[in-house]
């Protein structure tokens, strides 16, 4: 007997727009203006959504007069297809956000590349000498940072400034300016470099002692650097105190790090759920980085991880394509999506708080769009 019985909707069908890619996607990004995603495949390719949707959970919304209770209908109409971008050279590095509007990524021919409204890519006079494989930008777009092998170039979009060069003893993992943009920070093999951007870039740069850092990431304040370290843990500088720690008990690498400022914690993928530590305390004090015990324990390890920017939240992925909302220190779990052997490789939540973008293993991408009001 062939049953055709209707799977009811999760609330991931319900608050969702999904696509489907012809690679892995590696990384999900938006635009400053959260105007614009920004979808980026293992292959190199890249395609962008519009966060707009006419078809928007909230204008599916529907509340019932008696009991004053609100509801979400299925969508409508189909989603809107992805806008692929034409892409002039192969593109070798991470899409980062640049200005209001627009992305920036690095290419194998050492070429920099912009991409504006409507998917126009363009290229910075600015180039370097091999494929450049890390990027970063300062928030205003006034200087840009690319590594190709043991060399950073920072530069600025005047083109009557000639960049600067900097010379490493170390292969460049990942580039990140501090939130101020006064500082770059770059991940290498023998730790972390800080090098400061408002002064002279060819004084000896800050070191930090975490092992063979893979990543980098700065904290809203800029007193804090995270790493993923060589070990497949995390790695954590206090800039302030000038004292650093390492964490490296982790089950599966810790690709995943984010720092929540509502928390004021640091939170990584790596554990059987997330793995929550508070910045409360400074390095210097015994008691510092207390655990946040966050989420319920499983038997998956988590893949990737979000923050939100104004609430005490994380967007956890699973390695078997679960996902679900979790409070900071509370076991409390919203569940977005069930496992379906999709594991989600990126998450990212938008700087607005209004939408939480996804990736899959499998070539799968969407766009989840909260309701105002949904996380009270």
């Amino acid at each position: 007997m062939n049953l055709d019985i209707a799977r009811p909707p999760q609330l991931f069908d319900l608050l969702a727009r999904e696509w489907s890619l012809s690679s892995p996607v590696d990384g999900v990004v938006f635009s400053g203006d959260c105007e614009t995603l920004a979808i980026a495949c293992e292959d190199g390719s890249i395609a962008l959504a519009e966060t707009a949707d006419e078809d928007s959970p909230t204008a599916r919304m529907r509340m019932a007069i008696d009991s004053g209770r609100q509801t979400i209908h299925r969508r409508g109409g189909p989603v809107p297809p992805l806008v692929e971008v034409e892409l002039l050279q192969v593109r070798t590095s991470p899409v980062v956000p640049h200005g209001r509007s627009d992305f920036l990524f690095g290419c194998a021919n050492g070429e920099f590349a912009t991409i504006a409204d409507g998917g126009r890519v363009a290229h910075a006079r600015h180039r370097m000498d091999g494929p450049i494989t890390a990027v970063s930008c300062t928030s205003g777009a006034a200087l840009f940072a690319g590594a190709s092998e043991k060399t950073i170039h920072i530069c600025s979009w005047d083109e009557s400034e000639a960049g600067c060069e900097i010379r490493t003893e170390s292969l460049i993992h990942d580039l990140a300016f501090s939130p101020d943009g006064n500082r770059l920070a770059a991940a290498h093999e023998d730790g972390i470099s800080v090098w400061d951007t408002a002064g002279n870039l060819l004084h000896a740069p800050r070191q930090s002692p975490v092992s063979g850092s893979q990543s980098v990431r700065w904290s809203h304040d800029g007193e804090w650097i995270a790493a993923a370290s060589a070990s497949g843990g995390l790695g954590l500088h206090d800039l302030k105190n000038n004292r650093a720690r390492e964490f490296d008990d982790y089950p599966t690498p810790a690709r995943s790090i984010v720092f929540s400022e509502p928390a004021n914690a640091v939170a990584t993928s790596g554990a059987y759920r997330a793995a929550v530590w508070s910045l409360a305390r400074p390095l210097t004090d015994p008691e510092s980085c207390k655990v946040f015990a966050s989420g319920k324990p499983g038997f998956v390890a988590v893949d990737s991880i979000a923050a939100s920017p104004d609430k005490n939240l994380l967007a956890v992925g699973y390695a078997n394509g679960l996902l679900c909302i979790i409070q900071i220190g509370s076991n409390e779990e919203m569940l977005l999506r069930q496992d379906d052997g999709t594991g989600i490789s990126t998450l990212s939540w938008s700087s607005d708080g209004s939408f939480l973008a996804v990736g899959t293993a499998h070539g799968g991408a969407a766009l989840v769009e909260f309701p105002p009001g949904m996380f009270k």
